[in-house]
């Protein structure tokens, strides 16, 4: 009878012990999902919006990084000219394809340009905190999935213009369809 509580402690034994060694196989997994190698660069990146750690004014640098992406024939086209002209103020996130700009309107600051034209996912969050930081505190965007998010970070719309298609951007797919300018305020 002994030998027999001594096989069933074992065998309880080992299935808690599988249990906890399966499960941290599970977790294991799991973390290494979720904490990639670009997941880290990206706390990297983070730190350097949470730190204002911004190359101001590289003109040149700035619209290299602007118009680097899929989607820059949806953005407005500036030039250097433009840029200083009307005093515009831009930030990229040092070493990266990352950054916004900040335009004089009489008493705001327009937020234009707004980009991540990099492979770090999930840094908008932090950018916005650091733009409205900086005194960002209007803009404007096309209906759609930026009409929540926005939103979310506290922008209320104050007016909305109609589709007009001669002020489509040079490179609009027809498939993303005719939506309305919304412009927002915090």
């Amino acid at each position: 009878m002994e030998i027999l509580n001594e096989i069933r402690l074992l065998n309880k034994h080992n299935k808690q012990m599988r249990f906890v060694y399966e499960n941290s196989i599970l977790l294991n997994d799991l973390f290494t999902d979720v904490i990639s190698e670009n997941d880290l660069d990206n706390k990297e990146v983070i730190e350097k919006i949470k730190n204002n750690d911004y190359i101001i004014n590289d003109y040149e640098g700035f619209l290299k990084s602007l118009y680097s992406g899929k989607r820059s024939g949806y953005l407005t086209k500036y030039t250097i000219d433009e840029l200083k002209k009307e005093n515009i103020t831009t930030y990229q996130v040092r070493g990266e394809n990352i950054g916004f700009a900040l335009k004089p309107d009489k008493k705001d600051l327009d937020i234009i340009s707004v980009h991540n034209n990099s492979p770090y996912k999930g840094i908008g969050d932090e950018l916005m905190k650091s733009i409205i930081s900086l005194g960002g505190n209007k803009l404007d965007h096309f209906d759609g999935y930026l009409s929540d998010y926005y939103s979310k970070h506290g922008f209320k719309e104050y007016d909305r213009l109609k589709w007009e298609d001669r002020y489509k951007p040079i490179d609009w797919d027809k498939n993303d369809g005719k939506p309305d300018v919304i412009l927002r305020k915090l």
